[in-house]
């Protein structure tokens, strides 16, 4: 298990999401209700770039072709995705932001 800092704790405001890059893997991390989330920035159905979509409480949704995902749980919840994303654990120490990657 491999601990990596992503952010600092104010980089996002409340409902804010943000791409990052982690080792070569695109991270969408979110800021929702005190609270931070992380998946995978790259929706399951063809690809898209999920930060550059809608962040409506706990769901984005895909700008390509309209899928939706729990930010929480990755769960694919409106098609045409079906797939769920990849999640990320997150852990905040010291005013740093952590996700922990699986190895």
């Amino acid at each position: 298990m491999e601990k990596v800092e992503i952010a600092k704790v104010g980089d996002l405001k409340d409902g804010e999401k943000k791409r990052y890059m982690v080792e070569g893997t695109a991270i969408m991390l979110a800021f929702v209700n005190g609270r931070y989330y992380a998946v995978i920035d790259k929706c399951t159905h063809q690809g898209s770039k999920l930060s550059s979509g809608e962040l409506e409480n706990y769901v984005i949704e895909c700008p390509w072709h309209g899928s939706q995902f729990d930010i929480r749980t990755g769960e694919a919840i409106s098609l045409p995705a079906v797939i769920a994303l990849k999640t990320y654990k997150v852990e905040v120490i010291d005013q740093k932001i952590f996700i922990i990657l699986k190895n």
